[in-house]
């Protein structure tokens, strides 16, 4: 994937499908070496909890290396990751369900394939499930570690719903030298591959490998060099399942290609890769028939190039608030951001700092607390199904209720890193409204009187986000100017149906979902 022209950060119009070697971008085929999934969860609503069911395949002819990672709803701190090697044609799958041990989540394997780490503090991946960690937003210095607390809540139930990435490290092909076991060198591809049963060749010499690495960098990096890089071929999928009342929504994720050209092989116990780790520094964006090239060299933030792929300046969805009892349907949206981590700093009460493309700082006022958060303002404008009648009010901005304490802009905002936003009929009290998903950092929304059934649109407004006239340096720029408009964004709305006597003495219960649509702002100079 070498560049072999020099790429101009302005546009390069260009045939679509040419030229996309080298630079990251939406994959066009739905395969690729990033998969970013909106949401997980193992929420309850009304009592009846979700699980989330996870499908990772390897379509190619090669090994590959996999990490997984899920991150939290509220700040996006990772609560879990592991690395995945999947032989040849193979597929991984697992699912995030309730820990009664813990009040979390946890993750458990229902699959053969090898994984790094396979056991914890006793548990067994594929026996008991691997729960999930509060260690990155708890103080954990008589530990040995850090105070990483941002006043948004110190317990595992926080770790019940959030967002997760998929990324592919890079393709096996040396051997693991005979230093790290106790034998002669192994073949690390030959290693991963199932046998005739179905099982991994030497899974447990992959593991002991990586557990001879620790207090070791020689041995660590070596350990990295093992790998060829990226090439994709990657194909995910999720769907939550809520076992109780028998109903199953698809989670669509947003494939990247090209994210690396380069092996990105890390540490299972590391925070490594990060959707910062692109390479090469440069953007495509389809725009038409055509291909925006940004390159992002002189940038301060090494994840613009992902952000700008996934950059909207609004996204659109149906919704349903056709509650009638025994027979409803609701819908929750899903609103993810997948880069903010690296854009807002935690502040201190008073305030932190931040980058564009997003506005506001992550506040706190304890960070014992809970009231941790960085809003971003938006507005919301719904459209009923006859002849696009607008139906909220004329100026288009939908207050979301409740509002968050705090500043008076709290109350059209999304202040998580994931947030879902629940459509309830006229009149509803929103203080104990329960939504489709049940979540933990759902914002409710009322609609209007006879408003049952619509569409709407998302936009952002925050001054770094929104495309008007600003300070000088406030816009998402590439090295050569042009400036991108909107945030970084991935979601889907999921819709619930309950029906009482479909057929008499028959009830019946359905889930959907749909992934948002957009529009974009680009701006060249």
């Amino acid at each position: 994937m070498n560049i072999k022209r020099k790429l101009l950060g302005v546009a390069v119009a260009s045939v679509l499908g040419t030229g996309t070697a080298g630079a990251v971008h939406l994959s066009e085929t739905g395969t690729g070496q990033v998969a970013l999934f909106p949401y997980y969860t193992t929420q309850a609503a009304n009592g009846n909890a979700f699980d989330t069911y996870i499908s990772i395949t390897n379509t190619t002819a090669f090994g590959k290396a996999v990490k997984i990672r899920f991150r939290e709803a509220r700040n996006s701190r990772e609560v879990l990751d592991f690395n995945i090697y999947l032989s040849p044609q193979d597929v991984w799958v697992g699912a995030v369900s309730a820990d009664a041990a813990t009040g979390g989540a946890k993750i458990t394997a229902y699959d053969n394939s090898c994984t790094v780490p396979v056991t914890s503090g006793g548990r067994n991946i594929k026996t008991d499930g691997i729960p999930f960690r509060n260690f990155n937003y708890t103080n954990v210095t008589s530990l040995g570690g850090a105070d990483n607390r941002d006043g948004a809540g110190l317990g595992l139930d926080r770790t019940k719903e959030g967002y997760f990435e998929v990324i592919e490290m890079g393709v096996p092909v040396l051997d693991i030298p005979a230093a790290y076991n106790s034998a002669s060198d192994i073949s690390f591809p030959a290693a991963i591959t199932h046998d005739a049963l179905g099982v991994p060749a030497n899974c447990p010499a992959v593991v002991d490998a990586w557990k001879r690495t620790v207090g070791n960098q020689d041995s660590f990096f070596d350990l990295n060099d093992r790998l060829d890089s990226p090439t994709g071929g990657i194909l995910a999928s999720a769907v939550l399942i809520n076992p109780l009342t028998g109903s199953a929504s698809t989670i669509e994720p947003t494939m990247l290609a090209d994210w690396s050209n380069v092996d990105i092989h890390s540490y299972p116990g590391t925070e490594a890769p990060t959707l910062a780790d692109v390479a090469p520094s440069i953007s495509f964006v389809y725009q038409g028939n055509a291909v925006l090239t940004s390159t992002w060299a002189t940038t301060t933030n090494f994840v613009d190039p992902v952000s700008a792929v996934l950059m909207r300046d609004s996204v659109m969805n149906e919704y349903t608030i056709n509650d009638t009892g025994s027979n409803s349907t609701r819908s929750d949206w899903v609103v993810s951001f997948p880069t903010k981590r690296e854009y807002v700093d935690v502040g201190v009460p008073a305030g932190g700092t931040t980058r564009t493309p997003f506005t506001t700082p992550w506040t706190y006022t304890s960070l014992d607390g809970t009231d941790g958060r960085s809003c971003e303002p938006v507005a919301l404008t719904m459209y009923d199904r006859e002849e696009g009648t607008l139906v909220s009010n004329p100026n288009g901005d939908v207050d979301f209720s409740p509002s968050l304490p705090g500043t008076p802009v709290q109350g059209k905002s999304l202040c998580y890193e994931t947030n879902v936003i629940s459509f309830a009929p006229d009149g509803t009290d929103m203080d104990t409204y329960v939504g489709v998903l049940g979540s933990s950092v759902q914002r409710g929304i009322e609609g209007n009187p006879g408003d049952k059934y619509g569409w709407a649109v998302l936009g952002f407004t925050g001054a770094n986000a929104a495309n008007e006239i600003v300070a000088a340096g406030v816009d998402f720029v590439d090295d050569a100017g042009v400036a991108y408009y909107g945030l970084p964004v991935v979601g889907m709305s999921v819709t619930s149906r309950t029906g009482a006597n479909i057929v008499p003495g028959v009830n019946a219960n359905y889930g959907n979902s749909l992934v948002h649509k957009y529009t974009r702002d680009i701006v060249t100079p």
